[in-house]
């Protein structure tokens, strides 16, 4: 049995800690009380962080693929364990990161810079956190299971 369990804490949940703080952060620190608009209010604020967060549990939960690497065949093999390391999570991740940006792109001007700019940031704080673990993982296990 490998270790992964500290593989998954540190691919996994830092990253979700880390956002976790961050969006309490934001929320508690944002000034818009008096801010109105047809489209967005200071209610909506609390609640997009909060949608936030439970995407960045989303991917903690898709993450927990990684186990997978507990079963030879797909630890002796690469392809299989990048796909078990990286598919749900990242995809799911990937997703999001691409229609936030379209989005951001297409309506500039509705778009609210910090809650874009921390969705953003989640995706791509994941992302490197699982490719970075992958890699120590990988150099970590050098000898095939049988």
């Amino acid at each position: 049995m490998l270790p992964l369990l500290k593989y998954y804490k540190k691919a996994a949940l830092i990253p979700f800690i880390i956002t976790f703080v961050t969006g309490l952060v934001l929320a508690i620190t944002h000034n818009g009380k008096d801010y109105k608009s047809e489209w967005f209010t200071d209610d909506g604020f609390g609640l997009t962080v909060f949608f936030i967060i439970a995407f960045s549990l989303l991917i903690v939960i898709f993450s927990l693929t990684i186990f997978l690497n507990n079963v030879a065949q797909i630890l002796n093999n690469f392809f299989l364990s990048l796909l078990s390391w990286t598919l749900l999570p990242l995809g799911f991740s990937g997703y999001v990161f691409s229609k936030t940006l379209s989005e951001w792109k297409m309506f500039p001007e509705e778009q609210n810079e910090i809650l874009n700019g921390y969705i953003l940031f989640v995706c791509l704080f994941h992302s490197v956190f699982l490719i970075i673990y992958f890699i120590q993982f990988r150099s970590n296990t050098k000898s095939p299971v049988v």
